[in-house]
């Protein structure tokens, strides 16, 4: 790239790792919220816009590098908000197109064009958003069968034997064992 393009890819640079910075540690010991991570996929697609528009548009080899915040917001944020980003970075594929185009407008050729270069991107979100989905409709694991033998091992919930003056009697009662049968039943 010409050398106002590096420079102005370095600013970029610069201001979105202060961005992040600041963002991330400025409030370190806050919780994490929705709309916290929200904004920083709006600002990682500020970012890539201005990376993509001075290396070469939507000829760029970054142009990829909006997946990133799509699978983002598809796993965290849920259907609108991915929805909304992917409205948002079909926008910039839009307007990084029809910089150089003249006022006319977009050929057929040229909207084909660009819906070949978003397809990915609406596909990686629909998948996403489908596959995330589905993982919380179906739960993170299937629930712990407690007394059941798998092969020679079986968990089970049994009462440790008292020891002492009972004083440890609250936090041994409730905590899982691992039996293991060995030969001969011995445990």
């Amino acid at each position: 790239p010409p050398r106002a393009h590096e420079s102005a890819i370095s600013m970029a640079l610069f201001f979105y790792g202060a961005f992040v910075l600041s963002f991330r540690y400025a409030n370190f010991y806050r919780r994490e919220t929705r709309w916290k991570i929200a904004i920083e996929t709006w600002g990682m697609i500020a970012f890539i816009t201005w990376q993509v528009w001075f290396t070469g548009k939507l000829a760029s080899p970054l142009l990829n590098v909006y997946l990133l915040p799509v699978i983002t917001s598809a796993l965290t944020l849920g259907k609108l908000t991915t929805l909304l980003e992917v409205a948002i970075i079909a926008a910039c594929y839009v307007l990084l197109e029809a910089i150089g185009v003249p006022p006319a407008g977009l050929t057929l050729p040229q909207a084909g064009a660009l819906a070949a270069q978003l397809a990915p991107v609406l596909l990686v979100a629909y998948i996403t958003v489908g596959s995330e989905e589905a993982r919380l409709r179906a739960g993170l694991r299937p629930p712990l069968k407690l007394d059941m033998q798998f092969s020679r091992i079986q968990l089970s919930r049994r009462f440790a034997p008292l020891r002492g003056n009972r004083r440890n009697q609250s936090d041994q009662v409730h905590q899982p064992q691992l039996a293991v049968e060995l030969r001969g039943g011995q445990r």
